[in-house]
């Protein structure tokens, strides 16, 4: 039995994500009643974006993947989104492993037909309407199975699938394929230019990840590997001692993934951090002090802050966002939401993601979308250009704040504990270039706060005492 069949179950189902809802994200709901949980989300550039996942409900408390899976894409910056719900035979029980593209109509997905037992790669022309079986000749032994695809351009692809052996040998490696003509016909990478593969190792689903020519995908066995030409030839480094899945790079040197590591947990996964292009990965220490689940893990490009969120339980909300702009070395919470599923940024005021599934949902699967109000702010270095004030400086049941901006703007505003605890905020969407009001804080306990105020021009933070 492929023992990728037990990949949902973990990387997967734990891949879900949230944020503050108010100004900082819309969302459309592209199906009229479907339930999908969208594992995968790749996003293009500003305006171009591919997601897909299964369908997902909860019965009696579990939750389980159903019968179809589901296609999304936008040309347009998500004012329009196309949706395909892919007519395969339910009984096949299809599983999509990954789906990618390289500009709102050219795209490719991977799935497995789990009780068949076989492979399909799939191309579209049109935004994701209509989609053709193609590479025919590829991952058909019965221990192939296909875990992701990635292609630089029109013409240069790869396709990477767990070790198989060729047809005359019981070597089994990493079963790679490439393409230079658009995927009319494909090459399988020799042995001698993949690393061995350890006893029991397969490719994790969807973790395909690229930039140029520089591609990179994690293992079962925490291990990463690598290519800096295409796909022709690979290298391997470590990550951790177990399970790597929500491999992230927001540029050359600078990317993210979970993987499971004794060193600092018995179980669960831990987040690991690289400004090396993956040589060195830094252990990231968990703002989670109650569960082993990230339910999503995401690097913000530019600045580089990592961003994640916890959810109370596996069947959704609660959920809390925080961040850390020093490596995990400090977490603050920015908010609590819905379910937001797998967001990706290409900058830190632009971004997408899709929804999971809760207990409970009783609306079809959004899309959202990031709409760079406040919040941004906070996701940059960027000091923001205003004068800000607050008095009196230890205070009691009361503080003013004053601001004047440099340039009128929304803003958002955060009260946050010493260990990090969102204890207040407020949105201001009006754009302002002045604000002066008295916040009541007679609610909160005697300590040491921290106020920042964000506009998409970047934030500022100040220290206060509540007696």
């Amino acid at each position: 039995m492929n023992i990728n069949l037990l990949k949902p179950t973990l990387a997967l189902f734990c891949i879900l994500n949230a944020f503050t809802m108010n100004a900082q994200w819309t969302s459309k709901i592209p199906q009229t009643k479907d339930t999908v949980w969208i594992y995968y989300n790749k996003v293009i550039d500003a305006n171009t974006v591919w997601m897909g996942g299964p369908q997902y409900s909860f019965q009696d408390s579990v939750g389980g993947p159903g019968n179809f899976i589901s296609m999304y894409s936008t040309s347009d910056g998500g004012a329009n989104w196309k949706y395909k719900k892919f007519n395969l035979d339910t009984a096949d029980a299809p599983f999509l492993s990954s789906i990618t593209g390289i500009d709102g109509s050219n795209g490719w997905a991977t799935v497995y037909l789990n009780n068949a037992g076989t492979n399909l790669v799939l191309k579209t022309i049109d935004g994701g309407l209509n989609w053709t079986t193609t590479a025919a000749t590829t991952f058909l032994r019965p221990e192939s199975f296909v875990n992701a695809i990635s292609f630089k351009d029109a013409q240069n692809g790869i396709m990477m699938g767990d070790p198989s052996p060729l047809t005359d040998s019981t070597n089994d490696f990493f079963e790679i394929y490439r393409t230079t003509d658009g995927g009319t016909s494909w090459t399988r990478i020799a042995e001698n230019k993949i690393p061995a593969s350890l006893l029991g190792e397969y490719g994790t689903s969807g973790e395909f990840d690229r930039i140029g020519d520089k591609l990179w995908f994690v293992t079962s066995e925490g291990r990463l590997f690598y290519s800096t030409d295409g796909g022709q030839n690979w290298a391997v480094r470590v990550v951790g001692t177990g399970f790597a899945s929500n491999l992230h790079f927001v540029d050359n040197m600078h990317g993210l993934c979970i993987a499971k590591d004794t060193n600092y947990s018995a179980i669960g996964s831990d987040i690991k951090y690289t400004e090396d292009g993956g040589t060195i990965w830094q252990h990231v220490k968990s703002p989670f002090v109650d569960s082993t689940y990230f339910w999503s893990v995401t690097l913000i490009p530019q600045s580089n802050y990592i961003l994640t969120n916890h959810a109370a339980s596996l069947q959704g909300a609660p959920y809390t966002t925080l961040i850390t702009k020093d490596k995990g070395a400090n977490w603050i919470v920015i908010g609590t939401s819905d379910g937001l599923a797998n967001a990706r940024f290409v900058s830190p005021s632009v971004g997408y993601g899709g929804e999971g599934v809760s207990m409970g949902q009783n609306h079809a699967t959004k899309i959202f979308k990031y709409s760079g109000s406040p919040l941004s702010g906070l996701l940059t270095p960027t000091l923001l250009k205003a004068d800000f004030a607050i008095y009196p400086n230890p205070t009691l049941n009361k503080m003013n704040v004053k601001i004047d901006l440099e340039k009128s703007s929304s803003l958002y505003m955060i009260i946050n504990s010493p260990d990090g605890k969102l204890v207040w905020s407020k949105t201001i969407l009006d754009t302002v270039k002045n604000f002066d009001e008295a916040i009541d804080l007679s609610f909160l306990a005697t300590g040491t706060y921290i106020l920042t105020i964000s506009s998409p021009e970047g934030n500022l933070s100040k220290t206060f005492v509540k007696e």
